[in-house]
This record gives structure tokens, C-alpha cells and sequence, in this order.
């Protein structure tokens, strides 16, 4: 199939100038970044993003690096087409990016990789060709 390694989570918000999207993994969102992007002078206090799993997502970067640890527990609220939503301080030109929290992943096997049957044909002989001397 095929699987995305990259989603936009909100790519059109053009009347804040924000973007936000989640760079992932092929087969679930463990070790998944979301990414938000301020443009912008302004200031938001309540700025809100949708994210995809329930938990703690905590904040790995900022432009602003000031030292604050910051972690935000998703709420089940859906935002940007996301079933739960993260909120928080963005700043002005701020970007930040967030690692989500790990799920638990069913234990799937790997499919088998097939096994090609390769049939074998005689080799076909060349008839030996003598000439004779005329």
C-alpha cells in the first residue's frame, strides 16, 4: 500500500500565516513529530492544533528557547479533521515541534516474503553437425 511518512495537519490557515503537519513513521504514529509554524507577529494564547493520539505530547523545541518544559495532555476535542487537539502559547515567528506519545501496537507479522517457483526446462542439446569433405 501506499504509506505516508508526511500529513499536513493544517496547511491552508493563511489568515493566521501558521502550518502545522506530522512527519511519522509508514505503519503507526510512534516516534511521530508535529510540527506548528507561527509567520507572524502576533501573539497566540490559546492557539489550537490537531493532533492523532490521546496523551502527552511533550514539547522537544522551540525558537524560543527558554527553558520551560512543556508538556500538554490532548484533549478528545477534534480539531483540523484530527480526533483530539493540543492547546497552548504560540508566539510570535515561534515554531515548535512536539513528540507524540507512544500507543500500543499490536504485534503484527511481517508478510512472508512469497517464494518464487523458478521451473526448470531441460536444457535443449545442440545436434552435433559434421561436414563432409566434398
Amino acid at each position: 500500500g501506499n504509506r505516508q511518512t508526511f500529513e499536513w495537519i493544517n496547511g491552508g490557515d493563511a489568515v493566521r500565516s501558521t502550518f502545522s503537519f506530522i512527519r511519522r513513521n509508514p505503519w503507526n504514529y510512534n516516534n511521530a513529530l508535529v510540527f506548528v509554524c507561527n509567520f507572524t507577529p502576533s501573539y497566540y494564547n490559546d492557539y489550537t492544533v490537531g493532533v492523532p493520539v490521546s496523551g502527552q505530547y511533550k514539547r522537544i523545541f522551540s525558537t524560543y528557547p527558554d527553558g520551560r518544559e512543556c508538556i500538554l495532555t490532548a484533549s478528545g476535542d477534534e480539531c483540523d479533521g484530527r480526533p483530539f487537539r493540543l492547546t497552548f502559547e504560540l508566539r510570535a515567528f515561534e515554531s515548535v515541534i512536539f513528540e507524540v506519545p507512544m500507543q500500543e501496537v499490536e504485534k503484527v507479522e511481517k508478510p512472508k516474503a512469497e517464494k518464487k517457483t523458478v521451473r526448470k526446462t531441460p536444457a535443449k542439446t545442440k545436434k552435433a553437425t559434421t561436414k563432409t569433405a566434398k
